[in-house]
């Protein structure tokens, strides 16, 4: 459900700080990263369970997101998109900016989010460390 997705992001945000980042440019010479308190992690849901061809729609919107531009200063740098395909299945879509995830730590953060989400949805209290 959206809120087992927004505890699981609301937990990770708090476990890895990088992920409510935010890059200072107005107003100063330098541009400034900043760990922003209380952002929440973007998070859309969308119900594509009514459409014939959902790969087709899945593949769209990750170009989509692939084409939008990020907000560095006012938006989440780290975005998740649940497309609905079924009563009991979804796609997730995770949407991040270069500057706050590598090939290196994605693999950690996605770990950590599966494991957050499962914990949410089974129920059980959400670790934040």
């Amino acid at each position: 459900t959206e809120q087992q997705l927004r505890t699981a992001l609301d937990a990770l945000a708090l476990r890895h700080e990088v992920l409510r980042t935010a890059v200072i440019m107005r107003g100063t010479n330098e541009y400034r990263q900043a760990i922003v308190d209380g952002r929440q992690l973007g998070l859309s849901m969308k119900d594509i369970s009514h459409v014939a061809d959902q790969a087709k729609t899945i593949a769209d919107t990750r170009w989509e997101l692939l084409k939008k531009d990020f907000d560095l200063q006012s938006k989440p740098l780290f975005n998740v998109v649940c497309m609905k395909t079924s009563d009991t299945s979804c796609a997730l879509l995770l949407d991040f900016h270069h500057i706050i995830e590598d090939g290196w730590c994605l693999p950690i953060i996605q770990k950590d989010f599966f494991t957050l989400l499962s914990q949410s949805m089974e129920g059980k209290p959400v670790a934040t460390e």
